[in-house]
């Protein structure tokens, strides 16, 4: 299941009404772009090879596009989209309304609701009026449940469906499990269990004609299968032993550090102070010989704004409304480059490494008992980032650990397409035993002399938190070596004891021992960044632009 049957189901018949929950809940900052993205999605692979279409977003009031069905062509195609583009939060979500305006219509054979809040109306009340209006008639009604956590809304939307004989989907990025309990997934899953129940019927069969023999070769083939790593029976993602897909870097990666010298507010001159000084001026007091006396300079109100200065000091501004303004615009366009590098850094390999630096790299990767269930994971990580960020490197060595370190090549190796497959074909063999001695794998990293080490681990190392982060910072001290620390969560909870500890303390020391090795510090879970220095460095300038906006002098 790819893409748009993914997020929404396979849409069935030639004349569909879609509706489209467009209330503030649903389209909120932080899930509008997503939810566009999906629709756009939608629209390109289902619903352009259809016959018609209707366009009705519910929210307080109802945004209908098209009064009634519209033939697909190549410029209604165009209009849709720039319709689902344009779409805002637009108060609660009026599904009742929506449905009446569809259920208006005779021509339409299937509608299609795909809801990411709760409907203003109760279940009871949607399930009736459904079940009154489609009397003598067949229509059914697909309902999709798209990012909606709310399990009453979940209950409501499959009740519709099954109403009006139509289907029920579900899509919950932060828990993808949840698409099994859709109404085709679900037929589908009994399908196969109906098919399981025979064969092992089957079985029973050839076991009762065949007698001793079968249950002797059985019993060969398991001791068989026990002797093979438990990882060769892990689920692997498509084409993960293939050979590597590697990406030409077209530019250096830079910190976001490095990238705000360029692209910063006092970079673009865009600091309020910055912009206000050319007209900021300061009390003055003097004496005035004439009169024999000292006198203080006083501010005309209707040409000066008294503002306080970064220093506590009271200036008198002079204010331009139409240079205030083009600084407005101009932080906002800031503001969307900042946006777009956060997006940027929360994409492939970055997101589950960051931004990986240097010309001379070496990864230290997490190999012990407890990641024994995940290898398969933490070898796809590995894959990414050969693929998409070394290609622009001078040299690479990785060095897994768990009771032991070992390296994959003695000294770092020259970045080459051929020795990039090399070490994915070392990576591959990887196995998960013992412990975490991470020390004995950042001395092997430090004696030859790395520009970064990058540490990807699930937990903390066996040794004392003080040893390790006291011995990091000697090592980075006054050498060119730095190292980053990656954070990966593969479960919810962990013990808390000296070995494993839980995730709060485990945050501490990995920023600690980021800190000490004057890195970077980068968390990720299976749904995405926890935590990344790089985002925080561009949120904290996102604050600062917006407080600076709300202090400009009116």
């Amino acid at each position: 299941m790819h893409s748009s049957r993914k997020r929404f189901g396979l849409v069935k018949g030639k004349n569909i009404c879609l509706i489209v929950d467009s209330s503030n809940a649903n389209l909120q900052v932080g899930r509008r772009n997503d939810f566009i993205r999906g629709l756009q999605s939608l629209l390109n692979e289902q619903l352009s090879v259809k016959h018609s279409i209707m366009l009705i977003g519910a929210g307080s009031t109802l945004n209908i596009f098209y009064d009634g069905l519209k033939e697909i062509t190549h410029y209604t195609l165009e209009e849709s989209k720039e319709w689902i583009k344009s779409l805002e939060g637009n108060g609660g979500n009026n599904l009742l309304a929506a449905l009446q305006i569809a259920l208006g219509f005779q021509d339409i054979d299937n509608i299609c609701c795909i809801m990411g809040s709760s409907p203003d109306q109760s279940h009871e009340i949607l399930c009736g009026f459904v079940q009154e209006k489609l009397i003598g008639r067949q229509l059914p009604i697909q309902t999709i449940s798209y990012e909606c956590t709310n399990h009453l809304t979940n209950l409501a939307l499959r009740n519709i469906a099954e109403v009006s004989g139509g289907r029920f989907h579900i899509y919950n990025s932060a828990d993808i499990r949840q698409i099994h309990s859709g109404s085709d997934m679900v037929a589908l899953l009994s399908e196969i269990e109906a098919a399981k129940d025979v064969e092992r019927k089957i079985n029973e069969m050839r076991q009762g004609m065949v007698g001793e023999a079968l249950a002797s070769a059985m019993v060969e083939i398991s001791e068989e299968v026990r002797k093979l790593p438990s990882s060769r029976f892990l689920p692997r993602p498509p084409n993960h032993t293939g050979p590597l897909k590697i990406n030409e870097a077209s530019f250096e990666a830079k910190s976001t550090a490095e990238w705000f010298k360029e692209h910063g507010l006092r970079a673009n001159g865009l600091n309020l102070y910055q912009v206000l000084a050319p007209n900021a001026f300061s009390y003055k007091e003097g004496f005035i010989p004439v009169i024999d006396k000292r006198v203080k300079s006083v501010n005309n109100e209707r040409a000066m704004v008294q503002f306080k200065w970064h220093d506590a000091s009271i200036k008198n501004v002079h204010v331009d409304a139409a240079m205030l303004f083009e600084y407005q615009r101009r932080l906002c366009d800031i503001v969307s480059v900042y946006e777009q590098r956060i997006e940027w850094l929360s994409l492939g390999s970055r997101r589950l490494w960051g931004n990986v630096m240097g010309q001379r790299v070496c990864l230290l990767i997490d190999t012990c008992e407890q990641n024994m269930k995940y290898i398969i994971h933490i070898q796809h990580s590995i894959r990414l980032l050969l693929e998409h960020q070394f290609s622009n490197k001078n040299y690479f060595n990785i060095i897994a650990f768990g009771d032991k370190a070992n390296a994959w090549k003695p000294q770092p190796v020259v970045v080459t397409p051929q020795s990039l497959q090399l070490a994915w074909s070392w990576t591959l063999g990887l196995e998960c035993s013992g412990g975490r001695n991470f020390l004995e794998a950042f001395k092997m990293a430090a004696s030859d002399c790395y520009d970064e080490v990058y540490l990807f681990s699930s937990g903390l190392p066996d040794h004392i938190p003080d040893v390790c982060v006291s011995f990091v910072r000697e090592v980075c001290a006054g050498t060119d070596t730095k190292l980053h620390t990656i954070l990966y969560s593969i479960d919810d909870s962990y013990e808390d004891n000296g070995r494993y500890g839980n995730q709060a303390t485990m945050r501490e020391q990995f920023k600690q021992l980021a800190q000490a090795g004057n890195g970077r510090f980068h968390w990720f879970k299976d749904t995405g960044v926890v935590e990344s220095d790089d985002v925080e460095i561009i949120l904290n300038e996102i604050r600062k632009a917006a407080t600076f906006c709300k202090k400009q002098p009116v």
